[in-house]
């Protein structure tokens, strides 16, 4: 045979095993015929589902997810930090604080990505998981971020489900990105903090790494006083953020536990009580600290 046609048959070859490689991976990375067929018809692939760390499974349409891989961002709100970088707070709508018991961000819009829904609904299922940090005899409750940055009580349906191994989730379905948070209401008291060396408040940040808080309180119409809510906390594990001014009208900034603020010790219903007595008047009159007083003054 010529050296010719040898070489003519290697090259057919050589582009025939090429083209069919290419076809394999083709095949591999992309499941469905996204350009032909509608994703909606595609009921022989299976779905993708993707476990995070705290145990969080969201499931999406095998075919969608090929599509839109590169504009998912999900992040999982675990930590303090991670929620004062969020810029949550952990109020809901009615100005409960809530006990977290893991919060979720989902955007479809990452990178150049535009679209800001999926055209087939999401699965997500959240483990009900018990917070350690903190007792609440609240029912678990899912929330999503408002317009305006609060959580409020999800309209989408809702439903508890157990898996195989007896595990139970909150399980609901979603087409568009936004932060989910799995609450209960914590117990509070109402307190007020008072400017006593200090021209004027703007806002109080109340801080815990455990169970995980980050609220904030402004001033309304009073320039020294803000008033807020306390949840039933060891003082010891609050920290109080003052924004505001001094006396010569400069900005400051303080951080501080809350169980170093000078407090008025009236009582409120936080529980418990400890043997320590803060106050003591003729020998007779005695006052043992408490977790949270109705009163703080802001040096």
């Amino acid at each position: 045979m010529p050296n010719q046609t040898i070489l003519k048959m290697k090259n057919i070859y050589f582009f025939t095993y090429t083209l069919l490689l290419s076809f394999c991976t083709l095949a591999q990375s992309n499941p469905c015929d996204t350009y032909t067929k509608s994703k909606d018809n595609n009921k022989g692939t299976a779905d993708t589902t993707i476990t995070l760390p705290s145990g969080t499974q969201l499931t999406f349409n095998r075919c969608e997810y090929f599509d839109i891989a590169p504009c998912v961002e999900i992040k999982e709100i675990r930590t303090l930090a991670d929620v004062v970088q969020s810029g949550y707070n952990t109020l809901d709508v009615k100005g409960n604080i809530l006990l977290t018991c893991g919060m979720l961000k989902l955007n479809f819009k990452n990178g150049d990505c535009t679209e800001e829904c999926l055209t087939i609904p999401i699965r997500i299922r959240i483990p009900m998981l018990a917070n350690p940090c903190a007792n609440s005899t609240n029912a678990n409750q899912l929330y999503k971020i408002n317009s305006n940055g609060v959580w409020q009580p999800m309209d989408e349906p809702v439903k508890e489900v157990t898996d195989a191994s007896g595990k139970k989730y909150f399980e609901f379905y979603t087409k568009c990105g936004n932060a989910f948070n799995c609450d209960k209401k914590l117990p509070t008291v109402k307190v007020k903090f008072k400017a006593k060396k200090i021209k004027s408040l703007t806002n109080i940040n109340i801080t815990s790494h455990c169970p995980i808080i980050n609220v904030n309180f402004f001033t309304t119409n009073r320039r020294k006083v803000i008033f807020a809510k306390l949840p039933c906390l060891n003082p010891d594990s609050l920290m109080v953020k003052v924004i505001g001014t001094n006396i010569q009208g400069k900005p400051i900034e303080k951080i501080a536990p809350l169980s170093s603020l000078f407090s008025k010790y009236r009582r409120t219903e936080c529980r418990p009580i400890s043997n320590k007595i803060v106050r003591n008047i003729l020998g007779i009159f005695k006052t043992k600290e408490r977790y949270v007083y109705k009163k703080y003054l802001v040096n």
